[in-house]
């Protein structure tokens, strides 16, 4: 997770890794973008990345990503003010596959893209 760390920091995301994860257990990260993404930048990097995206329970403001390496979960404080702020969750044994890390980094690579793009409103 550190690769994908380095990578999401170098774009300008705040990542921090959340230390209470057992011993073994691979790292989650928190991710934090500098500007929101709305709900349709979240459908679009989904569709882009091959991914599902589902909402984490119905009538829900949090969604997730769903991988078979990881879960991307997104949280929205401000339902008006979009999301920023993501955790995720490697899924099975770490490390990564260097494909698995590429479509995570994507996935992010896509979010970021979406949310420093002029909005029209």
């Amino acid at each position: 997770m550190e690769a994908v760390k380095r990578e999401l920091e170098r774009m300008g995301m705040t990542v921090s890794v959340e230390r209470e994860t057992p011993r073994g257990k691979p790292d989650v990260l928190r991710v934090e973008l500098q500007h929101p993404v709305e709900h349709q930048h979240l459908k679009t990097a989904a569709e882009e990345q091959g991914l599902e995206i589902a909402p984490t329970s119905p009538g829900s403001h949090s969604y997730y990503f769903d991988h078979p390496a990881w879960s991307v979960a997104v949280s929205k404080s401000l339902p008006e003010k979009g999301w920023t702020k993501f955790r995720i969750d490697p899924v099975g044994e770490p490390p990564l596959k260097a494909a698995d890390r590429q479509a995570l980094i994507n996935l992010f690579k896509t979010l970021n893209r979406k949310a420093n793009e002029p909005h029209l409103h």
